[in-house]
């Protein structure tokens, strides 16, 4: 395939994303904010949070996490989520909370097909959203 019809299908798949998932999508970002652009001085900030994280993750490797680590781990995404300018989930209402936890369901029942891949920008917001309010146990 040229780089012309590459281009075409890239674009292609991304209008793929339905009215109804952008809708849910931009009441998440209503809901917890968007993340604002980062001068030089955050964005090092922010890589090196990201690197603990990540060397904390990969000390846990597949097991549950302790609370001591999963302490650390929060800390470190509100850390994140301040430099960001988002919202923590200590931030949330309990009326947010709710509203996330059905946004994140609906969701998972729109993308429940036989892919089993997501595009890199709904794997980078499923991330920031883990990092936000942990994984599921």
């Amino acid at each position: 395939m040229n780089t012309q019809a590459q281009n075409t299908q890239v674009a292609n798949d991304a209008d793929m994303i339905s009215a109804q998932e952008q809708a849910l999508y931009n009441r998440l970002e209503a809901i917890l904010g968007t993340p604002k652009e980062l001068n030089t001085e955050q964005q090092k900030q922010a890589e090196a949070l990201e690197k603990q994280m990540e060397a904390l993750f990969e000390s846990i490797g597949e097991a549950e996490p302790t609370a001591a680590q999963q302490k650390q781990l929060d800390a470190l995404s509100g850390q994140l989520d301040k430099l960001y300018g988002l919202k923590t989930e200590d931030q949330l209402t309990d009326a947010e909370k709710k509203e996330v936890e059905e946004i994140f369901s609906k969701l998972d029942e729109i993308g429940g097909g036989d892919e089993g891949e997501t595009d890199a920008a709904t794997q980078a917001l499923f991330d920031r959203l883990d990092a936000i309010f942990g994984t599921p146990k």
